[in-house]
């Protein structure tokens, strides 16, 4: 079985996004016995948090000229989060636990036989008052 961890962070809204952010700051972050060496170190990667997260205050508070400032520092944060999620996933011990603890959304994958479908039933019904006959597939 294969884990991998999703980045359906770059399709979801703010909301989740900024959550995912705190996720991964007290899961990778917070827990250094599993996640030893990350890529980004802590303090660099708070401060990509914290910039991400003043420039989207501003933004939202009706300041204009932060939408530069916004744009750009969502694609760092983007791509900080991208690094520390393949660190993540190149963990040779990667678990669904260990992947939980990370604060990503861990999805598992397996290769799985392919199903043959069985044979279609077919099922002869008869309509009272008169002799029609119907066939109907049944699953």
């Amino acid at each position: 079985m294969k884990i991998f961890l999703l980045d359906d962070y770059h399709r979801t809204n703010k909301k989740n996004y900024s959550k995912l952010l705190t996720k991964v700051c007290n899961g990778v972050y917070g827990h250094t016995s599993n996640f030893a060496d990350p890529p980004i170190i802590e303090d660099d990667f708070l401060l990509l948090v914290k910039t991400y997260r003043d420039n989207n205050d501003q933004f939202e508070a009706g300041n204009r000229e932060y939408k530069a400032a916004y744009d750009t520092s969502k694609i760092k944060m983007t791509s900080g989060l991208d690094t520390v999620k393949d660190y993540v996933e190149g963990l040779p011990n990667l678990t669904v636990v260990l992947g939980n603890l990370s604060g990503f959304t861990v999805n598992k994958q397996s290769l799985s036989e392919n199903v043959v479908p069985e044979k279609p039933v077919f099922k002869e019904l008869a309509r009272l008052g008169g002799v029609q006959w119907f066939s109907m597939l049944m699953r």
